[in-house]
């Protein structure tokens, strides 16, 4: 049924700690392995928004995403004039319609399996959140702030300067972006939960766990600003540049 239930899927998949692993392994498939709009829909929403068909916009758009989520997939895309590669993620068109519903049944779905296991059946916290967080989701231009403001954290003069060099949070292009369009800066790297992947660039596991810590921990309890939703297809790890590529940076 996509969007909402897919937003589900990834919450449970990432219960390790609660639920069995075949059930955590299968549903790790929906961190970017959906099923992908339409080009037309793309096109259509892209224009809707930003005012122009995405070949006018850029100067080359792959119409096969290189990935689908919950509520968006992402398209690699050529900066009109300056060449650079963009991954432009555009929202489902049909989401704002359906997640209302998807919304009450859930919700309904979520309130009799509590009542029939009042003391074992212990998500309703989920449907609560999801609730009020769904629509700020739905709202790129709130992504693009929060992508912002955390570049700002990891920059050279920020609170978390010191791991600069091994964090990059990709730019947002202003002028290609809206409240159901977000274009970045398009940014290379692996899983950084895949280790075989990992191994293969030549990056210790030990690494990425000390630096992975070494982030958090800085968002935490230098920022008071944290990435909130860290599954596997939201944190990306590769070598980093510059003479350093036995070590590993995360995107």
């Amino acid at each position: 049924n996509g969007g909402l239930y897919v937003k589900l899927g990834q919450h449970v998949a990432q219960l390790d700690y609660l639920v069995p692993a075949p059930y955590t392994r299968t549903l790790a498939a929906l961190f970017e392995c959906n099923v992908a709009s339409e080009w037309d829909a793309v096109a259509s929403t892209i224009a809707d928004d930003l005012g122009a068909h995405p070949d006018e916009l850029f100067d080359g758009f792959e119409r096969t995403p290189i990935a689908s989520a919950s509520l968006a997939q992402v398209h690699r895309a050529t900066e009109r004039g300056s060449g650079r590669p963009l991954a432009v993620k555009v929202q489902h068109a049909w989401l704002r319609e359906t997640c209302a519903a998807d919304m009450v049944a859930v919700s309904a779905a979520v309130s009799f399996a509590k009542w029939l296991f009042p003391d074992d059946f212990t998500l309703q916290w989920l449907v609560d959140e999801m609730r009020t967080l769904l629509p700020q989701e739905l709202d790129f231009e709130h992504e693009a702030a929060n992508a912002a403001h955390c570049r700002a954290f990891f920059s050279a003069d920020g609170p978390g300067a010191d791991l600069a060099a091994h964090v990059v949070v990709p730019e947002v292009v202003q002028p290609l972006t809206s409240k159901r369009v977000l274009t970045m800066s398009f940014e290379e790297g692996v899983s950084v939960t895949d280790r075989a992947a990992i191994e293969r660039r030549g990056l210790a596991v030990s690494s990425v766990v000390e630096l992975l810590s070494e982030t958090f921990m800085a968002m935490v309890f230098r920022g008071a600003f944290v990435h909130a939703d860290p599954h596997p297809g939201n944190v990306l790890v590769r070598p980093a540049p510059r003479g350093a590529s036995d070590q590993p940076q995360l995107v």
